[in-house]
């Protein structure tokens, strides 16, 4: 449930033709917080995941590689103790939803009537 509204979030947000997304570590704590506090915790740090969504410079699912980017000690990891330059999308969610893409989706939910004909019955 979670994953599914984190996708829906990622490529439903903002308008039909604009795109916003979170930044991609802001995103990936998010996809892997069961708790809700917006900080990955050791439980969630050792069954955390990319689902191929996001790319990592570091190693997920290691107690070690927690502890050392755990900085401050409070058992807990933060978007800014991963550093925000250490994840990044594999594709750019916004991609999925340019204008063309999202007009051209439109046209093709519609189903085309044939235009009204007229008839009324004229008399000669």
């Amino acid at each position: 449930m979670k994953k599914w509204f984190f996708m829906a979030f990622l490529y439903c947000s903002g308008s039909a033709f604009a795109c916003s997304m979170l930044p991609a570590t802001t995103a990936f704590i998010v996809f892997n917080d069961k708790n809700g506090d917006q900080m990955l915790n050791q439980q969630e740090w050792i069954n955390a995941q990319t689902d191929k969504l996001f790319k990592v410079r570091f190693k997920i699912n290691d107690t070690d590689e927690f502890l050392r980017l755990d900085y401050d000690k409070n058992s807990l990891i933060e978007a800014r103790e991963i550093g925000f330059e250490n994840v990044v999308y594999t594709e750019n969610p916004c991609n999925r939803y340019s204008p063309k893409r999202v007009l051209s989706r439109k046209n093709k939910s519609h189903h085309h009537r044939p235009p009204i004909q007229d008839t009324t019955l004229v008399r000669p």
